[in-house]
Parts: structure tokens; sequence; C-alpha cells
């Protein structure tokens, strides 16, 4: 049931999201800085607060999370269909993001407690990989309906997507699923004693904090990236380049992750996905034909595939058993904060095109590929068990789950 939610998700929002710069900067002439804006407004609102939809999904039940969530975002596509001016668009995609915050992290977590540790990285890999299926077909449908129809029924199926989704949820997933593991049958932790369960866990804190850099750059696969396929292969080039950045990962996701998660170790996985992420987003940028983007985008994919089912794995090996929503939610501010990014890279693509610098993107990818790869290299790998530190609650060590450093 989890995995099919997310798989609809997916293909839901990459409807949407293959045409979204195209429908606002050609049809409706908004700068590039405005839609990446409006993009960094979606994501800030879903993963930035993700961390307070965690803390209600495991308050007040994941089941309930989700389908509100849902609900809301049908509010942000339909607004998106109708949005002509930016605050139209900021207001649209403010509220697709926030229905996101409630649905996004407590699915995480459901999928978590419902699986043996040891099961937990395979799974997520097949969530991924059922998910990248999901992103191959979404771009095909929604610029299908984009060059027959126009935009705005593009968000309409988009909205009846969500709308299934919330209904079948109330439906048919069982109440109480944040208690499946019985570590949680008691009270939810405060959020005051779940700040401080992070807090103490400071390489996982790390380890969120350089994820955005990772996040920052991967955002431009939706906002700067369809504009240079556009302008070497037109609108069927597009959507060729994002179906390429899924179908790519439906063979190579659960094994490569599989393998990679049995034979290195996590920190230099995600150092070695970094790298190579940002060298195919430069060539991207750098190509002078269609054939060399493909390329790019093929190196970018491959790279991406490890950073999302590691980190859920790695959350879920951290994470308090009565506060794995409001972890995944915290990991999810590494998306969110990357957002920012799309600001930036909007910025950037605008003042290449004015000022005709063709490697103005390039340069800036490759100093955050460099400097983020060498971080993720030297940072500590993150341990179930923290480094212990007096609690001035009380007993909150105990409940947040951390254990303390043994009698001396």
């Amino acid at each position: 049931m989890l995995l099919a939610n997310s798989v609809l998700m997916v293909f839901g929002w990459y409807t949407v999201i293959a045409v979204f710069a195209l429908h606002f900067t050609n049809d409706l002439r908004f700068t590039v800085a405005a839609v990446g804006l409006a993009l960094a407004i979606r994501q800030f609102a879903q993963q930035g607060l993700d961390i307070f939809g965690g803390f209600f999904g495991d308050r007040f039940g994941y089941r309930t999370a989700i389908a509100l969530g849902c609900w809301v975002r049908v509010v942000g596509f339909l607004g998106m269909g109708f949005a002509r001016t930016t605050p139209q668009l900021f207001c649209a995609t403010f509220i697709a993001g926030f229905g996101g915050m409630f649905f996004d992290a407590t699915g995480s977590a459901a999928l978590a407690v419902c699986t043996a540790p040891e099961q937990r990285s395979r799974i997520f890999s097949l969530q991924a990989t059922l998910g990248n299926v999901a992103a191959a077909l979404g771009p095909l449908v929604g610029v299908a309906i984009y060059k027959s129809y126009g935009f705005q029924p593009v968000t309409f199926l988009a909205a009846a997507i969500f709308i299934w989704i919330g209904t079948e949820t109330v439906l048919w997933l069982p109440a109480g699923i944040e208690r499946a593991n019985a570590a949680a049958q008691s009270r939810p932790l405060s959020f005051g004693q779940v700040m401080h369960a992070i807090r103490v866990r400071p390489a996982y804190v790390r380890l969120i904090l350089l994820l955005i850099g990772f996040w920052a750059l991967n955002g431009q696969i939706t906002l700067t990236v369809p504009l240079v396929a556009e302008r070497l292969g037109g609108k069927n080039g597009v959507a060729m380049l994002l179906g390429l950045n899924a179908f790519l990962a439906i063979p190579l996701q659960y094994p490569l992750v599989r393998w990679l998660d049995r034979h290195m170790a996590r920190m230099r996985v995600l150092a070695l996905s970094m790298l190579l992420s940002g060298m195919g987003l430069v060539l991207i940028f750098l190509a002078s034909t269609f054939a060399w983007q493909l390329v790019g985008i093929s190196i970018t994919t491959i790279g991406s595939l490890a950073i999302s089912p590691l980190t859920s794995a790695i959350t879920a090996q951290v994470a308090p058993p009565r506060a794995a929503g409001a972890f995944y939610g915290f990991s999810a501010l590494a998306i969110g904060l990357g957002g920012l990014g799309q600001i930036v890279g909007g910025s950037v693509f605008d003042a290449q095109r004015v000022h005709h610098l063709p490697w103005l993107m390039a340069a800036c990818i490759a100093v955050v590929t460099l400097g983020v790869t060498y971080a993720l290299a030297k940072a500590p790998a993150p341990t179930a068990t923290p480094v212990y530190t007096p609690a001035p609650e009380n007993d909150i060590a105990a409940q947040s789950g951390i254990v303390p450093a043994p009698a001396r």
C-alpha cells in the first residue's frame, strides 16, 4: 500500500514538473529566476518544514497525515493551473509544498517501522526503483498533454491522482501503523525531546547539512536542465532527457545500491555519488549537442542512485522509534534548503544568457561538487549509538532513545 502510494505520488508530480518551467517561462514569460524561486518555495514548504509534518504523524497517526497532505496538495496543483502572476504562482507552489510536508516524512517513517532493520536499504531501494518507473512515465504523459491541450489539463490530472491517493489511504491503510514497532507503543516524544535527540547525533546532523549541496544541484534537473535541453533537443528532447534520467535508474538502482551497501562504506558511497552527479551536470551545461547532454544525464543519474536509499536507511538506523517521522522530516531538511539552489541556479542561468557566459553554470556546479565531495569523504559515519550528552529535562536521554555512557 505504501509503495503504491509512493509510485502514484511520483507520477503525479512528474507530469507537472516536466512542463512547469516551460509553461511559465515560455508561455507566460516569467524569468527563470522567478520560476526557480517558485520551485524553491515549494521545496522548502515541503522538505524544509518536513520535521513538523513528521512530528504531526508521530502524534496523530501516519494515515491521517498522509491523507491530509494529499488533499492539501490538490489545492496547490489547481492553483498552479490557474496562476497568471508571480504572487499567484508562489502561493500555489507553497500550498503544494505544505501538503507534501504532511505525507513526505510520514510515508518514509511508515515504511521504516513496517520493515525489518536488515531489509531497509533494500526496501528503500525498491521504493526508489518503482518511483523511477513513475518518474520516467510522468514526463512523457505530461509533455504529451501539454503539447496537445496546454498546462491546465496536466495540473487537473495530477490533482485527480492526489484526490485518489488521499481517499484510498483513508479507506485502506490500517490505523495505528506508526505503532507497528513494539518500541513505539508508548507516548510519543515532545518536540523538545525530538530536537534534543537530533542534537546529540552530531555526525548525522553533519551529513544532512552536507547533503544540502547535492540537492541544490539536483534541483537543476527540474529547472535549468529542461531549458538547456529544449535549446538542443526541443520539447521532445526535454521529455527524453527527463525520461532517460528515470529509465536508467529502473534496472540499476536496486542491484547497485544493494551491492554498494555490502561492499563500500556508506559515507564513501555518498561522496562518490556527489562527484558523479556533479560531473554529469557540468557536461550537460557544456554540451554542444543533445547526444552529449544524454551522456551527461546518464552520469548524473548513476551518481544519484544511492543518495536517497542510503540516507533513508541511515535515518532509520539512528532515529528513536517514537520519533521516526520527525527524524525523516529532519533528513528532508537537506532537500528543503537545497531548494535555495533553484533560486541561485535560476539567477545564474539568467546571468549566463544576458552576459553570454556559456561556462558560468558549469563552473558554479563544479565548485559545489568538489567542495561537498571532499567534505563527505572526510565526514564521520553516523552511528546508532550517539555521543552521550546529559539532558537537562527529566530523563530526556532515556525517553529519546539515547544510550547513556557506560559506568566507569
